[in-house]
């Protein structure tokens, strides 16, 4: 005689070889027969995933917001050189670039507190709007820095760190 079950979503009784093995049940099988689980299947690879539906729900920056996101960036760096060129404040010093395209400057905290601003959410289009409306004290704070001179600051601010913990373990 063939041991029977009952299908919980069609209600149809089976044999158990119509359902999926199930270690987790306390009987070993799943309580779907399988036909109805592969039509749960199908139904549920349907649906969008999770990164679709964000994606559905936060649209690509349009053209016309990234032109003024560059055109705010522009004005920022105007207002922290202070009618000079703008360019890498350490070029000469340095030597670490020649060119002043403004994809490779970047806004450098002169006293590394970047975090504290991270915190405060000033990124990007909030900095730039910060910048502008705080002039004074937004040239107080930063300076102009190409990517190269901006990572060779960062490595020498390590370094300095490496070198005051060597002196203190000795």
């Amino acid at each position: 005689m063939k041991v029977m079950k009952r299908c919980s979503k069609c209600g149809k009784n089976k044999p158990l070889n119509d359902f999926w093995q199930a270690r987790s049940k306390s009987h070993g099988r799943d309580w779907r027969c399988k036909e109805c689980k592969r039509e749960y299947m199908r139904e549920y690879n349907k649906r969008p995933t999770s990164r679709e539906l964000r994606r559905k729900q936060k649209p690509r920056k349009s053209e016309r917001e990234r032109i003024y996101l560059k055109k705010l960036r522009k004005k920022a760096f105007e207002v922290i050189a202070n009618g000079q060129p703008i360019k890498c404040l350490r070029q000469k010093e340095w030597k670490c670039c020649s060119y002043s395209d403004f994809d490779f400057l970047t806004f450098d905290h002169i006293y590394n507190d970047g975090a504290e601003d991270r915190k405060k959410s000033l990124v990007a289009q909030k900095l730039y709007g910060w910048i502008i409306k705080n002039p004074q004290e937004a040239r107080k704070k930063l300076q102009i820095l190409c990517r190269n001179a901006q990572a060779k600051k960062e490595l020498e601010r390590i370094r300095r760190a490496q070198l005051f913990d060597y002196s203190l373990r000795t």
